[in-house]
This record gives C-alpha cells, sequence and structure tokens, in this order.
C-alpha cells in the first residue's frame, strides 16, 4: 500500500491540540459511497439487477438483460468499493449469472431478428475476465473460468457480415454493441484466449465507417446520407472512441471530445 506524501509530512508536525480534524473526502469520493450503497440497495432478493427495457419476452424481462444489466452492475462496484458488503453484492450477482447463462435462450443465435442475448454474452465475458484479476474472487472464479472460452465462441459466431453485432438485426452492426464486444474479446485475447486478429481488423473499419465528421456514431449501419447528430450520441461516441484507440486507429482528442460532448449535450 502507498503511503501519501502529505501523510508522511503530517506525521512529523508535532499535536497542538488534543482534538484533530475529521478527514476530509473529496465530493467525487463520496458521491461513489452513495452509489455503492445505492445499487447493493437495489440488488433483488435473487440477486440480479436487470436491465428493464421496455422489449419483452412473454412478458417477462429477456434472459440477456438480466445478465447483461448484473453483470454491468458487478463491474462497477468492483471498482468503486472494497467493502465486504459490495463483495457479497458481486458475488450473489455472478450467481445468478452462472445460473442464467445455463438457459436454452442464451446459446449463440445469429437469426435475423430482435434478440437482446448478446448483451448477456458481452458483459458476461467482460466481468469474468476481470474478476481473474481480483484475488478475492479466486475461488468463485474456477466456476466462471470455464464460461470464458465458451462466451469468446459464442461472441466470435454472432459476429455478423459487416464485422460488428447487432441485438436487433444481422443485416448491419450498431456502434455501441460492437464497441463493448471489442473490448470484451480483446481483454479475453489478452488473457490467453483465442481470438482472431482479423475479427478486431474487421470490427475497426466497420467502427471508423460510422463515425461522422462531428464525432457521432451511427446507431445502426455506417455513415450515409442521413449522418447522426452528436447530442444523439454521446454515450455510444465516448465507448466508440475508447474501442478504436484500443484497436490502434484511436486519436486522443476525438475521445477528449467525445467526453466534452457528453456532458455539453447531457440535457438535450
Amino acid at each position: 500500500m502507498q503511503v501519501p506524501l502529505i501523510f508522511v509530512f503530517c506525521s512529523f508536525v508535532p499535536v497542538l491540540a488534543e482534538d484533530t480534524a475529521t478527514p476530509q473526502i473529496s465530493i467525487s469520493e463520496k458521491l461513489i459511497q452513495q452509489s455503492t450503497t445505492r445499487l447493493i440497495e437495489l440488488q433483488e432478493s435473487d440477486g440480479a439487477w436487470p436491465y428493464e427495457g421496455v422489449y419483452r419476452v412473454r412478458r417477462q424481462i429477456p434472459v440477456g438483460y438480466r445478465i447483461g444489466g448484473t453483470a454491468i452492475v458487478c463491474e462497477s462496484l468492483l471498482y468503486a468499493s472494497e467493502s465486504a458488503p459490495a463483495f457479497a453484492a458481486i458475488e450473489r450477482g455472478v450467481e445468478v449469472i452462472l445460473k442464467d447463462l445455463e438457459d436454452l435462450r442464451m446459446r449463440a443465435d445469429t437469426s435475423n431478428r430482435y434478440d437482446v442475448r448478446v448483451w448477456g454474452h458481452i458483459y458476461g465475458l467482460d466481468l469474468f475476465c476481470r474478476l481473474r484479476s481480483i484475488d478475492r474472487f479466486r475461488k468463485l472464479c474456477q466456476r466462471t473460468d470455464p464460461w470464458v472460452p465458451r462466451l469468446v465462441t459464442i461472441l466470435l459466431k454472432e459476429q455478423i457480415s459487416d464485422g460488428g453485432w447487432n441485438y436487433a438485426n444481422q443485416q448491419r452492426h450498431a456502434s455501441f454493441v460492437t464497441a463493448p464486444a471489442v473490448q470484451a474479446l480483446l481483454l479475453a485475447r489478452q488473457q490467453g484466449e483465442n481470438v482472431p486478429a482479423e475479427v478486431f481488423a474487421k470490427a475497426r473499419t466497420v467502427l471508423l465507417a460510422s463515425r461522422t465528421e462531428s464525432g457521432a456514431f451511427q446507431y445502426s449501419g455506417t455513415v450515409g446520407r442521413r449522418p447522426t447528430a452528436l447530442p444523439g450520441s454521446i454515450a455510444r461516441s465516448a465507448v466508440c472512441e475508447s474501442t478504436l484507440i484500443l484497436l490502434g486507429e484511436g486519436n486522443v482528442d476525438h475521445l477528449r471530445h467525445s467526453i466534452n460532448a457528453f456532458h455539453r449535450h447531457w440535457d438535450e
């Protein structure tokens, strides 16, 4: 553990009074603490944090949404807190994911139809790869690790012909699906999983073709006669720009522009 220099300096200052000031935390640290507490409170009784979009399957939240939403919150807690309640919540969330991945509706699917299982494949893979680097979860990884190559295989199968991924159809990619899929696969390859270089080359090409001059990324497909306006792209622009950097084609200025745009156009 590294000791801040300010602490070292203060340790040599004579104590002038018995009362000491209460340690101050930054606004961002306070917000993270509050958000962590709230996320743990919002965890459902079975351990899930399902994403609740309007789409339903037999009036139920799709399994892909349950896995995807739960994995995203688990990742957030993984980096936001080292508290026992946070770790316990993560473990409960992973149990849900492991159970739901066995659902037949989470098998690889390349049908040209609206289907959101890819979200579970992407964020399940990303979470399981990240758990590998945390000693606390070494025992849990004995159960999640076998899923890593399986999820890699599924995502490779689900890559569509233009080089990206989509939840709505198999005709053209959606940039905000392609970008996190690439990041999860890059992390898996970094950890030794077999992901052909061609997969990333095709994804890089289609992401670049989806970027407009303003820095917006098309919701679906590549730039055509009606390019997307930047305010409608502020979330996906950031993830796409960061992904292009990871793929060796990015530009730090473009990434900075996307982050600034996120704040500037938030209320639009």
